[in-house]
């Protein structure tokens, strides 16, 4: 009888880890496929705008996603639109690209899951940490020619967009 439970319980066991073997192998292949790039530099910064957000950082790219951290960065609101209590709702990354170079449209795809941030800023004394956040940006192969990374935050209700973009204007992803 011991014998049975403890055969028993060596299958069980065996197949879990045969599974679990398996759920990491696919994990792999969705989290974007190979290393093709690490530690490529990025800045960011911007001016005259609502917002300013500053920064640096670096970008692993792999075969299908760009993964971005955000190793010095902060947002500050513009002292010219004096606001004491304008709160950063969210921050999220996307690629950039022009639509019509001439007129300077540009359009914003593939953006990465928003991260809230939901604080208050004083716009003549306050600043808001975004050091070491990190994001993912799917991509297909030919997403990343002549396109830049913006970075964008939310107001408070998710309305209100302010824009910052890496200073590389066409970034290079290697």
């Amino acid at each position: 009888m011991k014998m049975k439970k403890l055969l028993r319980f060596k299958f069980v066991f065996i197949n879990l880890i045969f599974i679990l073997i398996l759920t990491n192998c696919s994990t792999t292949r969705i989290d974007g496929g190979k290393l093709i790039s690490k530690n490529v530099s990025f800045y960011f910064d911007n001016c005259c705008l609502a917002t300013f957000i500053k920064g640096n950082g670096s970008i692993d790219v792999y075969e299908k996603k760009l993964k971005i951290k955000i190793e010095k960065g902060s947002i500050k609101i513009n002292p010219e639109f004096d606001n004491p209590t304008y709160t950063v709702g969210e921050i999220y990354l996307s690629l950039g690209k022009y639509i019509d170079k001439e007129k300077g449209k540009w359009t914003r795809y593939n953006h990465s899951k928003s991260i809230n941030i939901d604080k208050k800023i004083n716009s003549l004394k306050d600043s808001i940490d975004i050091s070491n956040l990190t994001f993912e940006i799917p991509y297909k192969d030919l997403d990343l020619i002549d396109s830049w990374i913006i970075i964008t935050t939310t107001d408070e209700e998710r309305h209100g967009l302010n824009h910052s973009h890496s200073t590389n204007q066409f970034q290079k992803f290697n």
